[in-house]
């Protein structure tokens, strides 16, 4: 990469393992009810899907109405646990290093509300770093919208075929892949991927969201040969569970968002 380009990341699951903080909070909260949570390992599997997602994991007895009303209460004790324990994925350090030393910018694009996800990139010492922030209450629109993306090239002063997008989950390579972010010809200038970056992860819909490929994007080495590992590499042949980076506790998740 090079100046005037830009890689754009997903927050959590894709930079950082949120899951331990974001679990501590769905513990509170069920065990204020009187409840048992779900295990960590198997929250850990819907958290780049957001709170209605962790939601309807810990409480699959209750209907859509009912889960809803537990959206902000669940928010209300994550932002009592948002700093306690995030870390990086392992690589991820190196890779935005590489990025930075290239001369191109990167940025988060996440549906976490932004006061939340400021918090998170505060946390892991990224506030002074990354060029832009959009939170999934920045805009009137969230991702899978492409609004989001776009309004975070605007802000970069990167045009979209410049700049390429991370992420791991269905709704990343939905909102990268509009025709409103992926002006050029096929596949597409902008675009999302799973990545290996975070080594060992996995999900349910890995193969779909790998297909998602813009060659003319990947010109960074680091990020390309990330991304050909998901495009290419079998679930088989992902790396085992190792360590993270950050603040956090040195262990790895087994499953993503």
């Amino acid at each position: 990469m090079r100046p005037g380009h830009a890689v754009l990341f997903d927050l959590d699951g894709t930079l950082v393992d949120s899951a331990f903080d974001l679990h501590a909070a769905m513990v509170n909260l069920m065990r204020s009810e009187g409840r048992a949570p779900p295990p960590l390992e198997q929250f850990r599997r819907v958290v780049s899907k957001g709170a209605r997602a962790m939601l309807a994991l810990s409480y699959p007895d209750l209907d859509e109405d009912a889960r809803e009303q537990r959206v902000l209460p669940f928010l209300e004790h994550y932002a009592v646990t948002v700093e306690d324990n995030p870390g990086a994925y392992n690589g991820i350090a190196q890779v935005l290093e590489a990025i930075e030393a290239s001369g191109a910018q990167w940025g988060i694009v996440t549906n976490k509300p932004e006061a939340l996800a400021r918090r998170v990139v505060s946390a892991m010492g990224w506030d002074t770093r990354s060029a832009v922030l959009v939170g999934g209450d920045t805009l009137p629109v969230k991702k899978p919208d492409p609004g989001t993306l776009l309004h975070a090239c605007k802000q970069l002063g990167v045009a979209p075929p410049n700049c390429v997008y991370v992420g791991d989950d269905e709704r990343d390579i939905v909102a990268a892949r509009q025709p409103e972010s992926c002006p050029l010809p096929s596949p597409g200038a902008t675009a999302s991927c799973t990545n290996r970056l975070k080594t060992g992860t996995r999900t349910a819909s890995r193969a779909r969201l790998a297909t998602c490929w813009a060659p003319a994007c990947f010109a960074h080495r680091t990020v390309r040969q990330a991304c050909d590992g998901a495009r290419h590499g079998p679930a088989s042949q992902m790396a085992p569970p190792g360590t993270r980076d950050g603040p956090g506790a040195a262990i790895r998740p087994g499953a993503s968002a």
